[in-house]
């Protein structure tokens, strides 16, 4: 990562989460068959890693992943029914929808998934009280 990634001095590339990638793929791997442990494993490098990277960051570290995981499923696999719901609920509120900010939502979702508290923090009007109430009628 540090070769291929730019060095930011707040990254510290999933170090200070090994304990939650740990305990988050242990529970994960319980609840799925030994043929998709790699499935698991990556899922749980991306969810706990990309939300705190910085946004330029994030595709060169998916591409990182799909080295490290060849032959998984691509990103937009995961949380096919999570994006369906949040649009069906973006058009119940006559809001327009799009996939850079649909993709915020669920990176909301996988944080609140694998931390005790998540803090939503951006310019006013950029969406973070309506993201927050998306995600929870999805």
């Amino acid at each position: 990562c540090r070769q291929q990634l730019p060095a930011r001095p707040h990254y510290n590339w999933g170090r200070g989460f090994v304990t939650t990638m740990v305990e988050s793929a242990a529970l994960a791997l319980q609840a799925a068959s030994a043929k998709y442990e790699d499935l698991v494993l990556k899922r749980t490098l991306r969810s706990t890693v990309v939300p705190w990277l910085w946004e330029p960051d994030v595709p060169q570290y998916l591409a990182l992943l799909d080295d490290l995981f060849p032959g998984t499923l691509g990103e937009d696999c995961y949380h096919m029914k999570l994006e369906q719901a949040l649009v069906e609920e973006l058009v119940a509120a006559g809001l327009c929808e799009s996939a850079d900010w649909r993709s915020k939502v669920v990176q909301v979702y996988e944080a609140q998934v694998t931390c005790h508290a998540v803090v939503l923090l951006g310019p006013p009007q950029s969406g973070k009280t309506t993201a927050g109430h998306v995600l929870r009628n999805a």
